[in-house]
């Protein structure tokens, strides 16, 4: 009696561990078969969007546009000039603020950051610590999306589901996985493949931690690459920026030095032209 019930009871034990390892590679399957269509929809939004090959070939970007911070309690309008060489993360934004009333110059040149505003300290450019100010890295999320180029950056992906969203549109969501294991969802359009939104989250403006969404509007061909020519940031449910970019150029010739930090001399013959 013992015996039977002895195995009954590894029978039963052995089932169970059968059920498990098969309900395991079950799911490891479509683990595999999430990765591959997530694969197969950002190759489709890759070609929408010019071909990998000329996104990689993207050295430096030169944008114009206006930013309306539409946040409540700091609401402002600039216009803004910007210059990013993807090579060493150099920058330069330029923005102005009513009509040239105030004016912010920043830069970093890969290994020096400095900030100047023309309209105080006798114009002389200052040295800062703080390199990559908030605006530039925010607004290179819409300009260039690391998910057209997951496998370059190291990024895991996955196709979630499709969704309806508020617009009445379908898309397609793949989460997007970092090295620091930090998750962005983006939402593809299911007829088109152009990148319709971006969900993650950010540090906002008082330093908090933040649920963020980016939309994306009006795709606009530059040298035969798409970019958005409307840009939304939306951030625990409410709208704070939006982003027109009127201008944007890609691979501009710039001049050896244009990242470097102005010498006082120097700066004072522009003064005097």
């Amino acid at each position: 009696m013992r015996k039977n019930l002895y195995l009954m009871l590894l029978l039963l034990f052995a089932f169970t561990m059968l059920a498990q390892s098969q309900d395991a590679n079950d799911e490891a399957k479509n683990e595999k078969k999430r990765v591959k269509m997530a694969k197969e929809m950002l190759a489709k939004a890759e070609t929408v969007a010019g071909g990998l090959s000329k996104i990689r070939n993207i050295e430096n970007i030169h944008v114009k546009g206006v930013r309306h911070v539409v946040d409540p309690n700091r609401k402002m309008t600039c216009d803004f000039e910007l210059w990013v060489s993807f090579i060493d993360s150099s920058y330069y934004s330029y923005q102005s603020y009513g009509n040239g009333y105030m004016i912010f110059i920043s830069a970093y040149n890969g290994e020096n950051a400095w900030l100047q505003n023309p309209n105080y300290n006798n114009n002389q450019p200052k040295p800062t610590k703080k390199i990559f100010e908030k605006t530039v890295p925010e607004m290179l999320k819409f300009l260039k999306p690391e998910a057209f180029d997951y496998s370059n950056n190291n990024l895991s992906v996955k196709f979630e589901d499709k969704f309806e969203l508020k617009n009445g549109n379908e898309y397609n969501k793949i989460r997007v996985t970092y090295p620091d294991n930090s998750q962005e969802d983006f939402y593809f359009d299911i007829n088109s493949s152009e990148l319709y939104k971006r969900q993650g989250s950010a540090i906002d403006h008082w330093e908090k931690r933040v649920d963020e969404e980016l939309f994306f509007d009006e795709w606009q061909n530059v040298d035969g690459l798409m970019f958005p020519k409307l840009g939304r940031q939306v951030q625990n449910g409410e709208e704070m920026k939006i982003y027109h970019f009127n201008e944007i150029e890609i691979n501009v010739t710039i001049p050896e030095g244009f990242f470097d930090m102005p010498q006082p001399e120097e700066q004072e013959k522009e003064d005097t032209k």
